[in-house]
């Protein structure tokens, strides 16, 4: 049994699991089930085991997708992507998630890919977000959302059910998670999930690959349901391209694989932010297939924040889904201590719908004249980052960026600041265990510079 339990030491017991049992290569009717589902199995025992909240809302029942069934069969019938007959030279699959820049909601990872390389014969296909999409922008697009409802209904409606060998051998996995983290954990319906997904969006993939002959395909998060894309685009010969849209670290399942030099449904090539991210993350890929492209958007969008002077002991706070109600908590204690000082409290977008019935203390807390709760993207993150003398987080792209805005940046020790350790090792942020000592640092005021081009490349 595990006695004491954090990022590392699950991922520790996580990668031993794999290895003792070869699952990364282990194969249901061709189908490598736990290579598809490796992200959300190890987030979700990350869950179970009390390190990480949800990362995002979630509006998958019943009564939310009836409440979406509108919006959903329009989008199926009107941009199916696979109604027409044409051909493209490129596939892009982006997220639905959209960022505010000057009043229009764009996805901040594609759009500036597509201007900086000029691309012309190309169609994006988006995702859903929450069960909706939003914007309705038409032009070069089509929509996920027959893929995801066929997907979904034939699982629903599938009898397939494990054999007899199968069932012992997950049972056998299950169990000894169970025992070791103790815990009571469902791998059966997870890998049941993986297998029916993984089959009904391979085949959609391929026929959609086939019928728009595409040389490359461009993805957006590519370590979740995305994984039987990239194997139908290696079924079809077809290059794929991941773009970073994060950061990423030795303790991201998504990229870490420490055995494994390659892996069936990892794509081709990787695009990443700058020569930091290529120096410090071992992903399943040859050294020339790690591109650095820098970040178009931050390079695009920050040149007209720079020019915007700091405010005065202004903090700004970024949240994240997985463990904001605990980011909330160590604030709400402390809250008194930062009075003379302009709180900028920015949650994630995946915790603006729940956080006032999930972050009770923190709904008091904004009441208070000096904080400010930010639950919309009305405003770009890169002004409340430009004018922050001080920005507070754990682990997420923004400390990077802010970082290059000037920022003194203070991590937390919570979940996942693992991934910040060459961070924290170089004294280029400061660490501490609550906003006690967060206060405390601000007060000693000892931060150190860094060369910013190391994390994001300048445009050429």
């Amino acid at each position: 049994m595990i006695q004491l339990i954090n990022l590392e030491t699950l991922a520790n017991f996580f990668w031993r699991l794999e290895e003792k049992y070869n699952l990364i290569v282990y194969e249901i009717d061709g189908i490598k089930v736990w290579q598809y589902q490796r992200f959300r199995i190890f987030t979700e025992l990350a869950q179970a085991v009390g390190l990480y909240k949800r990362a995002h809302t979630k509006k998958t029942g019943f009564k939310d997708l009836l409440k979406a069934s509108p919006s959903l069969f329009y989008y199926s019938i009107i941009s199916n992507p696979l109604s027409g007959s044409y051909e493209k030279d490129m596939l892009i699959f982006n997220t639905g998630r959209k960022v505010n820049v000057d009043g229009k909601l764009i996805d901040i990872y594609t759009k500036y890919f597509i201007e900086e390389e000029k691309l012309e014969n190309y169609e994006i296909i988006e995702e859903l977000h929450e069960n909706i999409h939003l914007t309705h922008e038409r032009e070069n697009r089509k929509h996920q959302d027959y893929q995801q409802i066929r997907t979904i209904v034939k699982s629903y409606f599938s009898s397939f059910r494990f054999n007899e060998g199968e069932s012992g051998f997950i049972r056998q996995i299950n169990n000894e998670i169970n025992d070791e983290l103790k815990i009571d954990f469902n791998l059966f319906h997870l890998l049941r999930l993986a297998y029916l997904y993984f089959k009904f969006d391979f085949e959609f993939y391929v026929k959609l690959l086939k019928k728009r002959k595409p040389q490359k395909i461009i993805i957006v998060c590519a370590y979740t349901f995305k994984k039987a894309l990239v194997a139908a685009a290696k079924n079809c010969n077809v290059e794929s391209i991941e773009l970073q849209h994060g950061t990423i670290d030795r303790f991201h399942m998504g990229y870490s694989y420490p055995k494994h030099q390659e892996i069936d449904y990892f794509p081709d090539k990787m695009y990443v932010f700058g020569q930091y991210w290529k120096d410090h993350i071992r992903l399943p890929l040859k050294d020339e297939n790690i591109i650095i492209k820098g970040f178009p958007y931050f390079n695009a969008i920050s040149k007209k924040y720079f020019q915007q002077n700091k405010t005065k002991n202004q903090i700004a706070i970024l949240s994240q889904g997985t463990i904001g109600l605990r980011i909330s908590e160590l604030f709400t204690k402390s809250a008194n201590l930062f009075k003379s000082y302009t709180v900028k409290y920015k949650l994630h977008p995946g915790e603006y719908a729940r956080w006032e019935s999930d972050y009770q203390d923190l709904v008091n807390i904004g009441k208070y004249s000096n904080v400010e709760i930010i639950d919309n993207n009305e405003t770009n993150l890169y002004e409340y980052l430009s004018k922050s003398e001080y920005v507070v987080g754990v682990y997420s792209t923004a400390v990077y960026e802010a970082l290059a805005f000037g920022c003194k940046v203070i991590l937390l020790d919570l979940p996942g600041v693992e991934y910040m350790s060459e961070l924290i090792q170089n004294k280029y942020v400061g660490f501490a265990k609550d906003f006690l000592e967060v206060h405390e640092q601000i007060e000693k005021n000892s931060f150190k510079d860094f060369p910013v081009d190391y994390f994001f490349k300048k445009p050429n």
